[in-house]
């Protein structure tokens, strides 16, 4: 989808959703693409929160079958990494007016993702893709810190003896599902993209699913993979990587990536002089706070970012659709490792103008 104004000059996003399985056409359909879907699921309506606004941004349904996607199941991660270097490529070779400012958008299991394909696009021979960064929403980036973060989180905030004790009182156990009774953005996405109409108009003739069972099957294993050397290789190749995740969030903690941040080490040791950044409020245009960022720019020019969105779920575009569109902008044009300043005490601080 090109941006609003000048895609020929606008920065490209691909955009990869999570799951394993998950169709990135939902999230197209529901956050963060130019149009939404009404109520009813009848309609579209414009969507101020695009990402469209200031860049062209590619939704990829992936691994093979997702979503929109054909064929069978992909056989295994590394085909999968292989297949999408030649899709890059050959979407660049056909679309060279996109090939500008390219960056990798990677959400939950999508994060490890990124980072493999990022990696390979910079390390293939000729390689013309204009890859400028990578950025990690919500990612499973590593199993060890990430279980690390669910213990301290659920410690800290005395979950545990509250289930202990909870346990100790229990008579009986039943599954029970409480929520609204309206529908999600998904299955609204469901009903609309699956009607003759609107297959005929996007020149597709599949029953589009939200979440496709067996490429998660197949793949949820994936997300044990430890992404520190590849992410790591991504700086050393002076490219820009953002990671965000919310304070609310168990499932991929910002306790656990913390720990794993500081475990990049490559030319640089990233992520120990990232954390002797002092963390500070991020606001958006409006002088609202959103959430806290830790922001570095390396000798070797690579960039690292560490953003924990306040009140963030697992859901970070749907809980924070402004703060997000906003901090997509900022890495594009890389603002937001700007107004940074080396204290007298020789730690980094990143000011807010």
């Amino acid at each position: 989808m090109e941006a609003n104004k000048n895609p020929g000059t606008a920065s490209t996003v691909l955009f990869f959703g999570g799951g394993p399985g998950n169709s990135s056409i939902a999230t197209a359909m529901s956050l963060s693409g130019p149009c939404r879907m009404t109520p009813d699921g009848k309609k579209l309506m414009k969507n101020e929160y695009s990402w469209t606004r200031q860049a062209n941004v590619v939704w990829v349904d992936a691994p093979g079958p997702t979503g929109f996607s054909v064929g069978p199941v992909e056989a295994d991660l590394n085909k999968f990494i292989n297949n999408m270097l030649v899709f890059v490529t050959q979407f660049f070779q056909k679309y060279p007016n996109l090939n500008t400012n390219v960056h990798l958008v990677g959400v939950s299991s999508s994060a490890l993702v990124v980072t493999m394909l990022g990696e390979r696009i910079v390390k293939s021979p000729g390689s013309k893709v204009d890859l400028k960064g990578v950025m990690m929403y919500s990612g499973v980036v590593g199993p060890y810190d990430i279980y690390y973060g669910c213990y301290k989180m659920a410690k800290d905030r005395k979950l545990l003896p509250q289930a202990d004790s909870m346990q100790g009182r229990r008579r009986d156990l039943r599954d029970y599902h409480v929520g609204s009774s309206r529908e999600s953005p998904h299955q609204r996405a469901d009903g609309f993209l699956n009607t003759q109409a609107v297959q005929k108009d996007l020149g597709v003739s599949k029953h589009w699913e939200a979440s496709n069972d067996q490429v998660f099957q197949a793949f949820n294993k994936y997300t044990a993979y430890e992404g520190i050397y590849h992410t790591t290789q991504l700086l050393d190749s002076k490219l820009k990587v953002l990671v965000v995740n919310g304070d609310q969030d168990y499932l991929t903690n910002a306790v656990g990536t913390t720990e794993w941040l500081f475990k990049l080490n490559g030319i640089e040791n990233y992520g120990v002089k990232l954390g002797q950044v002092t963390p500070v409020p991020l606001k958006d245009d409006r002088g609202r706070a959103f959430g806290n960022i830790q922001a570095l720019k390396y000798a070797n020019a690579a960039r690292l970012a560490f953003l924990e969105v306040t009140g963030g779920s697992h859901s970070l575009v749907l809980n924070e659709p402004v703060g997000m569109q906003q901090t997509l902008w900022a890495v594009l044009d890389s603002g937001l490792w700007l107004n940074m300043i080396m204290t007298n005490d020789g730690k980094v601080c990143y000011i807010d103008t």
